[in-house]
C-alpha cells in the first residue's frame, strides 16, 4: 500500500498504528472467482440481502476513530445491517442499505464505520 501511495516514510512495524482507512484491506471477503456475480461483487444472499436490482455501488461512509488499530495485533470486525430503504429515482427503483462495522482490538472498540450501498436498475 505504501508503494501504491508513493509513501516510503510511514513506519509500518509491529505495534505501530495502522494508517486511517487501511482497515479496509484487512476485512475484505475472500470470494473465489466462481462466487463473483455479474456486478463484480460476491453473489448476493450471504450477509447482504438478496436484492434483485442488478447494480450495486458504494454510496459513502462515516467513521468514528476511538483509538488506532495496531499492526500485528488481532482485530475483530462486527457487522450488522442497520436499515434497508426503498426509494424511487428518476431512472427507476433504488434500494439503500446502511451497514455498521465495529472494529475491536483487545476487547476495546477502536473504530466505528457506517457505510451506505445503493442498488439500482440502470
Amino acid at each position: 500500500m505504501l508503494a501504491t501511495l508513493n509513501d516510503m516514510t510511514t513506519e509500518l512495524s509491529e505495534g505501530s498504528p495502522l494508517p486511517s482507512l487501511w482497515h479496509w484491506l484487512y476485512f475484505l471477503s475472500d470470494a473465489p472467482m466462481s462466487t463473483i456475480g455479474p456486478d463484480g461483487h460476491p453473489k448476493r444472499g450471504g450477509f447482504l440481502p438478496p436484492i434483485e436490482l442488478p447494480y450495486r455501488m458504494f454510496a459513502g461512509a462515516r467513521f468514528i476513530f476511538h483509538s488506532p488499530l495496531l499492526i500485528g495485533k488481532k482485530a475483530r470486525c462486527e457487522s450488522k445491517i442497520l436499515s434497508i430503504d426503498h426509494k424511487e429515482g428518476r431512472n427507476g427503483p433504488l434500494i439503500f442499505v446502511n451497514i455498521s462495522h465495529e472494529i475491536f482490538q483487545g476487547g476495546k472498540l477502536c473504530m466505528e464505520e457506517q457505510c451506505d450501498l445503493v442498488y439500482l436498475s440502470a
